[in-house]
């Protein structure tokens, strides 16, 4: 039996095939891949983030915060006290206003002075004293408004001088300690402080006394009123006085309102997301303190990749898919599109180190939808508006 030997071609072609098996083989495993991650493209078109609004709390003023009410992570209510800061005052620029407040009610009173003379020397001369009296009830409650303007305004000066020597006394304590002025300036300051006190104390009593004076005047001079045929309002001089007298009143409530600590309250329910401030810090003007986020994100922000701008279409169906446990799912709109294509933020980078662009647009989350502020979701079946 004559045995055939293999040619060489024949030798090298059996061997290309033992090679030609496993490329065949990887070749097919690299096109099941990309067929996976192509129908995964498909079923996941776009990335968004659940976006929380954040509200920034801050004084518009300069001031020191005297307390903080809340702690990080904490949940708040509409309205609910977060906050107390004590309001640096420009004392001197509120002394100046002060004192035009108080030009202002010295001008009014010695007005109102000739005026209750005139009327007690018209009183004889009138038919009947009725209406000199029901003048001189009105003289009287205006007389006592210019006392307790008075008072206020003294106050308020007195507690601004306290304000400012309190400090120079703090200051002159200190030096003292460090041997760098003579124990009789800080006696004096304490003198001073202890001066200003007392009268503020007595200025108290008397602003109390003028305010029970005046509603028993006021009570006396309706009730006298009230037995009285109404006359032509013949007082126009008196009409004057009292109108000065309530601008005058409601500007020195403004000025008294500035020495009230702020209260700072939160807008909306919202979670503290940050704490940036504590008691005792000096803050600046639109400084946050706080920073509070919504309880539950409105909307979601994605961005179309630049081969899908032309699909993204105000008030068009997408769905939404929850990643996290428990899964969910749910229909939205786009409620908003972008004008221009922008940078995407990094959580949605494919790549860390690759930025990526795309066209920007706003989903409503569905109200059944519980998503966390930055939590990413899928958004799929990406349809024109029926």
């Amino acid at each position: 039996m004559r045995i055939r030997k293999k040619s060489p071609w024949a030798r090298r072609s059996g061997r290309l095939q033992l090679h030609i098996a496993p490329i065949l083989v990887w070749v097919a495993a690299l096109a099941c891949v990309v067929g996976l991650f192509s129908h995964r493209s498909r079923r996941f078109e776009v990335l968004g983030v659940a976006r929380g609004q954040l509200y920034q709390v801050a004084a518009n003023c300069p001031g020191r915060v005297k307390s903080v009410a809340v702690t990080l992570f904490d949940q708040v209510q509409q309205g609910q006290l977060l906050a107390v800061v004590d309001m640096e005052l420009d004392n001197q620029h509120l002394q100046t206003e002060l004192a035009v407040v108080k030009a202002e009610i010295d001008h009014l009173s010695s007005q109102l002075e000739p005026i209750r003379q005139q009327m007690e020397a018209e009183a004889a001369n009138l038919q009947t004293d009725k209406l000199a009296s029901q003048r001189q009830f009105i003289a009287d409650v205006e007389d006592t408004r210019i006392q307790i303007l008075g008072f206020k305004l003294q106050l308020a000066t007195d507690r601004a001088t306290l304000a400012d020597t309190e400090g120079e006394l703090k200051i002159a304590e200190q030096l003292l300690r460090e041997d760098g002025i003579a124990p009789y300036e800080v006696q004096k300051l304490q003198a001073l402080c202890s001066t200003l006190r007392q009268s503020i104390e007595e200025n108290q009593s008397l602003l109390a006394q003028a305010e029970e004076d005046l509603k028993e005047k006021e009570k006396r001079q309706d009730a006298f009123a009230q037995r009285q045929l109404q006359h032509p309002p013949v007082d126009s001089a008196l009409e004057v006085i009292r109108r000065d007298i309530v601008v005058q009143e409601k500007l020195l409530a403004q000025l008294l309102e500035r020495e009230k600590p702020l209260e700072l309250k939160s807008p909306f329910d919202a979670v503290v997301s940050q704490v940036l401030r504590s008691s005792g810090e000096t803050i600046e003007p639109n400084v946050p303190i706080l920073v509070l986020s919504e309880h539950q994100p409105a909307d979601i922000l994605a961005y179309a990749a630049e081969d899908q701008i032309g699909e993204i279409e105000l008030g068009m169906t997408v769905e939404i898919i929850k990643f996290s446990k428990p899964m969910q799912r749910a229909l939205s709109q786009v409620v908003s599109v972008g004008p221009a294509v922008e940078q995407m933020p990094m959580q949605l980078w494919l790549r860390p180190n690759l930025p990526q662009w795309g066209m920007p647009f706003l989903i409503r989350i569905h109200p059944d939808m519980k998503l966390a502020a930055g939590e990413k979701v899928g958004i799929r079946k990406l349809y024109a508006k029926r």
